[in-house]
């Protein structure tokens, strides 16, 4: 995300990129897991863009790409001690090619004008927000169609919960896309944007979203108030939560929880059980961890651990049978530590730094704050939900990071950014 200059891209990226970035949102609200075509797609262009510029430098800040090889070395490496070595190498492939193909698509993005790109950008959130809002309020019909979700089974899977993940998503991409729109003086459609986005959060009971949301909004203001000490907030806090990880071995029972906090979700209760666990077996091999994707075959995962949970607001808690892990703990910071132990742990937190200090180098405040947004409101949907390394997670982060080089990081034209926020005066 460091700031450099924007060369021209071909007739067909600057065709093809808007159109791409424009249908993205409404494929993650609908198909979560689809994403992944139109990401890669992005990055063929990026790879067009590099043959055609003869380029061989990547995109990415060399910090950045420093800590991704180690710690994708690292994954690779763990073959040698994993509990089950045919799990290491295929999911370090399939990471290797998303890193490559965001890196790619970081190149893409930058070779397009950004005011092309933020106008494809905000049409295509509040196009997708608006076809979601009107779906839920008539009874989600369209996202039971696209899922398979028959009349008979609705009472145990209501629709408009699939929205959830698609929304975490959008939260990200419209952090921002909304900064860059308030660095350009386009008040009105960034919080058109930002409004849209919280009532679909609210509307598809996507807490996790909405938090991330809150508190990435909330880091991105600080940023602007203070620009110096909020960013060095931030990359505290994420490499803190990254490092403290397995002190969740002291989470308290699920019954104290829901006793003394009656309004927390069952599926946060569930939850504490699998993150007490994760961190259990985490401290078992401390520093080399499990191996790379062990999580899902970690022994005593598959077994199940009676929880406290509500069957309603005003019933009294009882007891259910939960798995231990399914799949994944649902923190990426736990499920680095149990898979890849400190050292991993250590490496994930360096790229957090990293990441932080380049969005901190930004030179305007708005494209600052956007960058602080994005970091801290995937930070928080990667602690509550969602593997570590599934593909369509990471590459929704990756299409994070290419819009934040794109419309963030660039030296846009400065008679374009008339109105913005945080401006600096121009280079003589």
């Amino acid at each position: 995300m460091t700031e450099s200059p924007r060369q021209t891209g071909s007739t067909l990226t600057n065709r093809l990129l808007p159109v791409l970035v424009g249908i993205v949102p409404l494929v993650a609200l609908y198909l979560n897991r689809a994403v992944v075509p139109p990401i890669m797609a992005i990055a063929l262009l990026g790879l067009w863009e590099m043959v055609r510029c003869r380029e061989v430098a990547s995109p990415l800040p060399r910090t950045v790409v420093a800590v991704l090889v180690a710690a994708l070395c690292w994954g690779a490496a763990s073959v040698l001690w994993a509990f089950d070595a045919s799990l290491p190498l295929p999911r370090a492939a399939q990471l290797l090619g998303l890193v490559v193909g965001g890196a790619l698509a970081v190149r893409a993005v930058q070779a397009v004008a950004p005011v092309r790109l933020l106008g494809a950008a905000m049409v295509g959130l509040g196009v997708a927000c608006a076809v979601a809002l009107v779906d839920i309020a008539t009874g989600s019909h369209l996202m039971a169609v696209v899922h398979g979700i028959s009349e008979a089974s609705r009472a145990l899977v209501q629709p408009f919960q699939h929205f959830k993940a698609g929304v975490s998503v959008l939260v990200l991409w419209g952090g921002v896309v909304a900064w860059a729109g308030c660095d350009r003086g386009w008040w009105l459609r960034s919080l058109a944007v930002v409004v849209l986005i919280a009532i679909l959060a609210r509307a598809s009971s996507g807490g996790a979203a909405a938090l991330a949301m809150g508190l990435g909004f909330g880091a991105g203001l600080a940023t602007l108030v203070l620009p110096r000490l909020a960013p060095a907030v931030v990359g505290l806090v994420a490499v803190g939560l990254v490092m403290a990880a397995p002190a969740a071995v002291d989470m308290p029972p699920s019954l104290g929880i829901t006793t003394r906090f009656p309004a927390i979700p069952n599926s946060t209760l569930h939850r504490t059980m699998i993150w007490h666990f994760a961190a259990t077996k985490a401290m078992e091999r401390p520093l080399l961890g499990w191996g790379l994707d062990a999580s899902r075959i970690v022994p005593g995962g598959g077994d199940t651990e009676p929880v406290w949970e509500r069957p309603g607001a005003s019933l009294p808690p009882r007891l259910v049978d939960e798995q231990r892990i399914p799949l994944h703990p649902h923190d990426f910071a736990l499920q680095v530590w149990l898979e890849l132990g400190a050292v991993g742990a250590v490496l994930v937190a360096a790229l957090l730094a990293a990441l932080v200090v380049a969005g901190a180098g930004m030179r305007r405040g708005a494209r600052r704050a956007g960058a602080m947004t994005a970091i801290v409101a995937a930070v928080v949907v990667a602690t509550v939900s969602y593997g570590a390394w599934q593909a369509w997670w990471v590459a929704s982060l990756w299409l994070t990071a290419a819009l934040a080089g794109g419309l963030l990081a660039g030296n846009n034209d400065r008679r374009q950014d008339a109105g913005g926020i945080g401006r600096t005066a121009p280079h003589r």
